[in-house]
Parts: C-alpha cells; sequence; structure tokens
C-alpha cells in the first residue's frame, strides 16, 4: 500500500495549510515505513519468513521508491514545481505561488530585476540614512567641541584678567609705599638727598 499517497489523501487535515500538511504526511509516512521494516525483520530474524524474506524485503524497497516516485509526481502536478525545490534556501527568489491556482509560477526576468532594484533602492536609502545620522554624530560631536574650547577660552581669559588685577593691586600697593608724600621709601630718601644739596646757611 502507498503509505504517503493514502496519508496525503486522507479525509481529516485537509484544513491545514500546505507546508502542515505535507509535514504531517512525511512524518506519519516514514513512521510506518520504518513499522513495517521492524515487522520485515522480526519475521526474518523468527524464520517466519524463509526464502521470501529477499522477495519481501524487495518488495518493500519497490513500494517506497514507487510510493516517493508518485507523491514527487503529485507534488509537481499540484504545485507546478519540483519537490527538491523546497528544499533550496532561496526558492522563493525564482518562484512565485499563485493563490488562485495553488501552482509555483517561475518569476519573470522583469519582476526578478524589479525586486533587485528593490533592494538595491533600499540598500542605497539605508546607506544615505546612515550617513546622515554619522554626519549629525560628527556636527554634534563638533559643537561639543568648540562649546569645550569656548569654556577654556573664557576660563583663561578670566584667570589672566585675575592675574592682571592682581598685579596692579601689588603694583598699586608698592607706588604707595615708596612713592606717597611724606612717609614714602622713596619719597623719604629723595627729600633727604634734596635737603642734602641745598647750601648750609652759616
Amino acid at each position: 500500500m502507498p503509505v504517503f499517497y493514502t496519508i496525503h489523501n486522507l479525509g481529516w487535515g485537509q484544513g491545514l495549510s500546505n507546508g502542515r500538511r505535507n509535514c504531517r504526511t512525511f512524518i506519519f509516512g516514514v513512521f510506518i515505513y520504518v513499522m513495517i521494516y521492524i515487522i520485515i525483520a522480526n519475521l526474518k530474524i523468527n524464520h517466519y519468513l524463509g526464502d521470501l524474506y529477499h522477495a519481501v524485503f524487495v518488495g518493500f524497497i519497490i513500494l517506497l521508491v514507487a510510493d516517493i516516485s508518485v507523491m514527487g509526481y503529485y507534488y509537481r502536478s499540484y504545485f507546478g514545481r519540483p519537490i527538491f525545490e523546497e528544499f533550496k534556501v532561496d526558492n522563493d527568489k525564482k518562484w512565485k505561488y499563485d493563490q488562485d491556482k495553488h501552482k509555483y509560477i517561475p518569476k519573470p526576468i522583469d519582476e526578478k530585476i524589479a525586486e533587485k532594484l528593490e533592494k538595491e533602492q533600499l540598500l542605497g536609502e539605508y546607506k544615505l540614512q546612515k550617513n546622515l545620522i554619522r554626519e549629525e554624530i560628527q556636527q554634534k560631536e563638533e559643537q561639543i567641541r568648540q562649546e569645550k574650547l569656548a569654556r577654556q577660552e573664557a576660563e583663561r581669559i578670566k584667570n589672566e584678567k585675575i592675574r592682571i588685577n592682581a598685579a596692579r593691586v601689588i603694583q598699586r600697593w608698592w607706588r604707595d609705599r615708596l612713592y606717597r608724600p611724606g612717609d614714602g621709601l622713596f619719597y623719604k630718601k629723595a627729600q633727604e638727598h634734596y635737603n642734602n644739596t641745598l647750601p648750609h646757611s652759616n
């Protein structure tokens, strides 16, 4: 009995999607074929088949190959493409599923080109957006750097003004200390020198 074909056309599970239904067919079919092989192997071990074992085993292999071949043909006639396309990763790039006809149709060349151009356009937009973000980050970093330099310059000018004001205060203090009329040091010496140069009256 063709196991895969029978399971695939059972009445239950008709509401499943194509992918789920194919998975169900494969899993249950493999399980049943494994059980049949176990039964045949046990019959051989217990010598129930005798010389018929070889014929039974060959018939089992032929039935398995025929079942797989029929399912492959059934899949191709229903979906419009070989069943081996299910194992390819990029099969969606070459095939388009028609919901009305329930078949996979090879994508036209112009549609492939359109998809390629769309991907290139999306990639270009992504690169453009990435460059804009990078430029914005660089501008922000430059702005922060300029603000930091401005703060450093303002701090330098402030410190310079403080030093200049301190020097002026010190100069004013020394000028007052040395040249103040009456008790300034240089003023006293100049007055003394002036007094000494005056002619003495007899």
